[in-house]
């Protein structure tokens, strides 16, 4: 979780503390966490479009 408040909240600002906070109940979900939380910050951001692009990107990074 370091590595996602670091990139999202301090180095990009796609959102801040209090909507990471919000945001980190994917940690409770099924899943790696990381696609868990690409999925929500990309629907808050793009909607449904966003959230795709979120799987997507993580998938390419993570070489699926």
């Amino acid at each position: 979780m370091p590595y996602l408040h670091r990139s999202l909240v301090t180095k990009r600002h796609w959102i801040d503390d209090k909507e990471f906070v919000e945001l980190s109940i994917s940690q409770s979900l099924p899943g790696l966490n990381a696609t868990n939380m690409a999925v929500l910050v990309g629907e808050k951001l793009r909607g449904v479009m966003g959230a795709i692009a979120g799987i997507i990107g993580i998938c390419l990074r993570a070489e699926c």
